[in-house]
């Protein structure tokens, strides 16, 4: 089902895999999600989306450059946990994340 472009999270800096809540834009029997990240500062760094704090599923992205600010998409990440999905980054950047699609 997609839906308008959703911002879940602005300027996140967890640097271990962290909770963010998508019930304001999930429903509570969603099975997947998709959407996309964007940095937001102009460092290099790597961002990580997962399904579990464990590590379920995880899909990796990276910034290698300072000075950028790039976006990028992610495919039907699994929700194992009803309504949550976690993220986490290494580096000195922040974090944001938008979603556009869910699955049942």
């Amino acid at each position: 089902v997609a839906f308008p472009r959703t911002q879940i999270l602005s300027g996140g800096t967890a640097t271990v895999l962290t909770a963010v809540g998508i019930g304001s834009v999930v429903p509570y029997n969603a099975k997947s999600v998709s959407g996309d990240f964007s940095s937001g500062s102009s460092t290099a760094m790597t961002a990580s989306i997962a399904s579990t704090s464990g590590g379920i599923g995880t899909m990796y992205f990276n910034q290698g450059i300072s000075g950028g600010s790039e976006g990028w998409p992610f495919p039907d990440l699994v929700i194992y946990v009803p309504q949550t999905i976690y993220y986490g980054i290494t580096g000195s950047g922040t974090l944001n994340m938008a979603l556009s699609r869910y699955t049942f």
